[in-house]
C-alpha cells in the first residue's frame, strides 16, 4: 500500500508526527472494508478477463476473416472482368477495347448502310415515277401517253383486218384480179430472178375480141412474150397502157405475138421495145382460146 494511503479518510502520512493509538477493532473495520473492495475489483477484473477473452476470440476471428477478405480480395482484383471469370483469357479492358473496336467497325457498316438505304430510297423513288409512267404511256399510239390506248388499237386493226378479209375474198372470187396480182408477182420475182422466165397466163382463157390479165414491166426497156396457145391465129396484137386498170392500147404490128405451128402446137413470141408499164394479149382468132405465156426481160 502506499506510503500517503488513506485509512477512513485519515491522511497517516501527513499527521506522522501525531501520536494515534488505532485499537483491534477498528483495524479490523478497516481490513473488511478493503477486502471488500478488493473483492469488488477482483470481480470486475474477472468480468474484464471474461470479456478480454471473448474480445481476443473475436480479433481471432476478425484476424481469420480478415486473411479470408484479403485472399478474396486478391482473386477479386485478379480474376474480375476476365473472359472465363477465374482469371483465364483476356481482361475487361482488353475485351471493352475489343468491343469499342467493333462498335467502331459497326458504326462505319451503318453508316454504309444509311448510304445505301438513301441511295436504295432515291432510286425506289425514281421507280415508283417510271413505273407511273409506263402505267400511263404502254401501248399508246406514242409511247408517252399520246394518242390511242392499246386496246383501241388493237380493235382498229381487228377492223383493218376485216376489211382486208372482205378485199381478199372480192379477190378471190375475181379471177381476172387473181392472175393480174399473179403477173405482178411474177414480174417482181423475175426483178430477183433478172433474165429468167415470168409464168404470165396459164391455161388462162380469153373470150374472141378479149383482153387478158395485165402485167406491170415497168422499168423493163425489152420483154419478150413466148408460150402456146390453143388453137390457131396467125398473130395477136399487144396492148399496153401507163395506168395499172387504165385504158389500155393496141400496140404497133411490130409487136405483135406471132404464131408458129410446130407439131399441132400453136406457139406464140413477140419481142416489145420501150413497153408501156402495163400490157395484155388480144384474142382475134374469133373463138375463145387459151393461153400459157412466159417473159422475159431486159434493160438495155
Amino acid at each position: 500500500m502506499s506510503k500517503s494511503a488513506q485509512l477512513n479518510g485519515y491522511d497517516i502520512n501527513a499527521n506522522k508526527n501525531q501520536h494515534v493509538t488505532l485499537d483491534a477493532n477498528r483495524l479490523r473495520t478497516y481490513d473488511v472494508g478493503v477486502e471488500t473492495k478488493l473483492t469488488a475489483m477482483n470481480t470486475t477484473l474477472d468480468s474484464i478477463l471474461v470479456d478480454s477473452d471473448a474480445i481476443d476470440s473475436s480479433l481471432n476471428t476478425i484476424e481469420a476473416n480478415s486473411t479470408l477478405q484479403a485472399s478474396r480480395l486478391n482473386n477479386i482484383q485478379n480474376w474480375v472482368g476476365t473472359a472465363d471469370g477465374a482469371g483465364g483469357g483476356d481482361k475487361s479492358g482488353v475485351m471493352l477495347k475489343s468491343i469499342e473496336t467493333t462498335l467502331d467497325a459497326i458504326l462505319v457498316d451503318s453508316d454504309a448502310i444509311d448510304s445505301s438505304l438513301n441511295t436504295i430510297e432515291a432510286n425506289s423513288t425514281l421507280q415508283a415515277s417510271r413505273l407511273n409512267n409506263i402505267q400511263n404511256w404502254i401501248g399508246t399510239a406514242d409511247g408517252a401517253g399520246g394518242g390511242d390506248k392499246l386496246g383501241v388499237v388493237m380493235s382498229n386493226i381487228l377492223t383493218k383486218n376485216t376489211e382486208i378479209d372482205t378485199v381478199l375474198d372480192a379477190i378471190k372470187g375475181d379471177t381476172n384480179k387473181l392472175s393480174s396480182i399473179d403477173s405482178n408477182l411474177n414480174v417482181l420475182k423475175g426483178n430477183q430472178q433478172g433474165e429468167n422466165g415470168i409464168s404470165w397466163l396459164s391455161s388462162a382463157t380469153i373470150a374472141d375480141g378479149s383482153l387478158s390479165s395485165e402485167i406491170s414491166v415497168d422499168k423493163f426497156t425489152q420483154v419478150r412474150i413466148y408460150g402456146t396457145q390453143s388453137g390457131s391465129a396467125s398473130s395477136q396484137k399487144i396492148w399496153g397502157s401507163n395506168t395499172s386498170g387504165g385504158t389500155f392500147y393496141v400496140l404497133d404490128s411490130s409487136s405483135n405475138a406471132v404464131q408458129t405451128t410446130i407439131s399441132g402446137v400453136y406457139y406464140l413470141n413477140a419481142l416489145i421495145q420501150q413497153p408501156p408499164k402495163y400490157i395484155k394479149i388480144g384474142n382475134d382468132s374469133g373463138g375463145s382460146l387459151d393461153f400459157t405465156l412466159y417473159l422475159s426481160y431486159a434493160n438495155v
